[in-house]
């Protein structure tokens, strides 16, 4: 991760999927993703195991990030708790969010009711909501939300 480091200045889009990037990587790539001067387009991080540590680093960095896909980093009700919380405070909407298979409950679909309308796209599939989550959620949207 230290050699990508001095590259993300310059990239539009990262995809890293299944590299079994830790907390620890994300933070990193966070502190780079954090200095840029205009957003990256695209950042893939699904599938590695980072859960609501990585998902908390990530949440520092959103206002540098248009599109993210966290599918299956275990990020559960904390982890997205700490992104609604910063994800309610963005200036510009995110173009796509991508939350699926991360164990999520009614508990993350009030977090989500309070940033949902700084998601243009949302992705949930695969996770444990019930209808009346789904529908608090849909409720409060503005965007497409997919579940």
């Amino acid at each position: 991760m230290a050699s990508l480091a001095c590259c993300i200045a310059n990239m539009e889009k990262l995809k890293l999927k299944e590299c079994n990037i830790g907390s620890e990587g994300v933070e990193k790539l966070c502190d780079q993703v954090g200095m840029r001067t205009k957003p990256m387009k695209k950042l893939d991080l699904s599938h590695n195991k980072f859960g609501k540590m990585g998902a908390t680093f990530l949440a520092r960095c959103l206002r540098n990030i248009e599109e993210l896909d966290l599918r299956g980093c275990q990020i559960r009700d904390d982890g997205a708790g700490e992104l609604c919380h910063h994800a309610e405070k963005l200036g510009k909407p995110m173009k796509f969010l991508n939350l699926s298979v991360n164990n999520l409950t009614n508990t993350s679909a009030e977090s989500l009711t309070l940033c949902v309308h700084k998601i243009k796209r949302l992705r949930l599939w695969n996770n444990n909501f019930t209808e009346t989550g789904k529908n608090l959620i849909r409720s409060k949207s503005q965007g497409v939300v997919q579940m």
